[in-house]
């Protein structure tokens, strides 16, 4: 697992650091281990993912935890269907999808903490270029 620093230039700006396997894979362990699901809820926020889809993933997920509800591919699925973004976030198929893209639902610390710390880099990023752009 790789993170991205620095990545393919996009219209000359530098794609911002993010790791999508770590992403996938909390995503995938969340719904696999309610374990996993309360390790990471107390620790990431939706605005810690890179992926747009990620994020309303990890809402859904959000909300089931906090209304004490299980939390697996099903109830994430029908979570999205009710606020119509199942199929924005790629349908029950991607939902599928993370769950096999886990490798293992015990290191699911490890993949918050990489989405943690990229999700940091790329908040420094923002105040970076905040701070140059006022300063001219």
């Amino acid at each position: 697992m790789t993170t991205q620093i620095e990545g393919p230039r996009v219209s000359g700006a530098a794609v911002p650091p993010h790791n999508l396997e770590a992403e996938e894979s909390v995503l995938g362990a969340v719904m696999l281990s309610s374990d996993a699901a309360n390790e990471v809820l107390e620790r990431l926020q939706p605005g810690h993912f890179y992926k747009p889809s990620h994020q309303t993933i990890f809402e859904a997920v959000t909300r089931l935890y906090d209304a004490n509800e299980p939390i697996d591919a099903i109830t994430v699925s029908d979570a999205l269907r009710r606020t119509e973004q199942l199929e924005r976030i790629g349908g029950v198929e991607y939902l599928t999808a993370l769950l096999e893209r886990v490798p293992t639902t015990s290191n699911v610390d490890y993949y918050a903490r990489v989405v943690e710390e990229t999700a940091s880099r790329r908040s420094l990023m923002k105040a970076g270029a905040e701070v140059t752009r006022l300063a001219m």
